[in-house]
């Protein structure tokens, strides 16, 4: 058999909403403060060692000031690009997602099936500690080059 156990006490995949809300806390904790709406842009100025610093960062038309920014954008890191004037190549894979509830523990497996030809599929399902059960891959994956999202 190819499968070895992960993680005994834990599932297969973080849950996206915990993990977020958990780091969220954490800092907030040291004396982030939480801000809600649309990142456009960051303000620069030049720094001491002749590159530019980033000073802020624009939400809603607002400049919020900063001396340390992390940007966690996944899908949409691209828009980011004229921030900073860099390339960000994005390629990847639009599929079906779902997440199932489970009323009972789910054991803690994830599953990779081999892509299946004939339905362009390549079903992946992650369990998760929350009793959830994460698939993708269902249905007809469409690849997606690096372009305008």
């Amino acid at each position: 058999a190819n499968s070895r156990m992960m993680d005994p006490d834990g599932g297969a995949q973080v849950a996206p909403r915990e993990l977020c809300t958990k780091l969220m806390e954490a800092a907030v904790s040291r004396g982030a403060e939480v801000r809600t709406g649309t990142a456009e842009g960051v303000d620069t100025e030049p720094g001491a060692d002749g590159l530019d610093q980033v000073t802020g960062v624009i939400v809603d038309g607002e400049t919020v000031p900063a001396d340390k920014v992390c940007l966690c954008l996944g899908p949409w890191a691209a828009l980011a690009e004229d921030w900073f004037g860099l390339s960000v190549p994005m390629t990847g894979i639009k599929s079906t997602s779902i997440v199932f509830k489970s009323d009972e523990p789910v054991e803690p497996f994830a599953l990779f099936c081999g892509e299946d030809p004939r339905f362009g599929t390549h079903l992946e399902v992650y369990p998760r500690n929350t009793g959830e059960v994460y698939m993708c891959g269902i249905g007809g994956a469409q690849k997606v080059d690096a372009g305008p999202l």
